[in-house]
């Protein structure tokens, strides 16, 4: 586990290396910018909660971003927080059930549009993706 300090420290150095890759290739300059903004955002946000809190992450997006953007976006700086950083966790929740099994949720990413899980319907509309805050040390 890493100290606050250190995952933030660890965050900018990555985004930096990302920043200048990109300065490198001469593309890709605004879109390593912007995920440094972001994964900062993240990563301030989820520090200031406890282990276990979810995290949400809609108030962090950028503003006028649709559904479909805001995922891609955080798809491009959440592997790096909850890989290397190991700050956040991600489950897959349903409002009734509560925490839905992976091996459920892969049924609906096939060719299945609604899969019966402890009597219930589950589905792409009804099943959600969320992120749980880990511990850290002090």
């Amino acid at each position: 586990m890493h100290t606050p300090k250190i995952i933030r420290e660890k965050a900018e150095q990555h985004h930096a290396q990302l920043i200048q890759f990109a300065e490198q290739r001469g593309s890709g300059l605004d879109a390593a910018r912007s995920n440094k903004e972001l994964a900062l955002r993240i990563i301030d946000a989820a520090l200031a909660q406890p282990a276990g809190a979810i995290l949400d992450l809609t108030p962090l997006m950028p503003a006028g971003l649709s559904r479909e953007d805001a995922f891609a976006k955080t798809m491009h700086v959440l592997p790096f927080l909850m890989g290397t950083l190991q700050l956040l966790d991600m489950e897959w929740w349903h409002e009734t059930l509560g925490t839905v099994p992976h091996a459920v949720v892969c049924r609906l990413f096939k060719d299945e549009s609604s899969v019966m899980h402890e009597g219930l319907e589950l589905t792409a509309r009804n099943v959600f993706l969320r992120f749980r805050r880990l511990p850290t040390a002090g």
